[in-house]
């Protein structure tokens, strides 16, 4: 009742936002739906500048964790012989490859989220010019494929 008197008060009955809808009690009521315009690509632009820097908070933590791993020698499943992975030499070294590569990554995101940012402000084109951020993630990646070659042939 209250709610058909506010809006036969404000007439949104003829508002396009105004869309009519069937109560199960076969009463006909408005549901008011709003719609927000998207006129320019910034909040866009600004999500995705998030959800990469997010990304990169969640690729540092991995790599941390594997260098944790590493210079713990501590496995998922245990091996039956008792010998750990890395308890060669090699734990130490991969381990500090992993943290320098953890830290190149958080770096690297937070450099290209500030970029970013500024040309979103600035309101310029920001995926055409040249990233130097893709060679420090090109790095990374090499960083843990060889850290998972190195692994699997002192597995084997």
């Amino acid at each position: 009742m209250l709610k058909d008197a506010v809006l036969r008060k404000l007439d949104l009955s003829s508002s396009p936002l105004a869309t009519p809808s069937v109560h199960p009690a076969g009463r006909r009521q408005m549901a008011i739906t709003h719609v927000v315009e998207n006129a320019g690509s910034n909040a866009r632009d600004f999500c995705m500048l998030e959800r990469n820097l997010l990304s990169h908070v969640k690729l540092t933590l991995l790599l941390f964790l594997v260098s944790c791993s590493l210079l713990l020698q501590a496995r998922l499943v245990p091996d039956p012989e008792g010998d750990p992975v890395g308890s060669s030499m090699i734990g130490l070294p991969l381990a500090s490859i992993q943290i320098i590569a953890a830290v190149l990554a958080l770096v690297g995101g937070v450099w290209e989220y500030h970029n970013g940012f500024k040309d979103v402000i600035g309101m310029r084109a920001f995926l055409v010019k040249r990233k130097p951020h893709l060679v420090v993630l090109a790095f990374v990646v090499v960083v843990v494929v060889a850290t998972c070659i190195i692994l699997l042939v002192e597995e084997f």
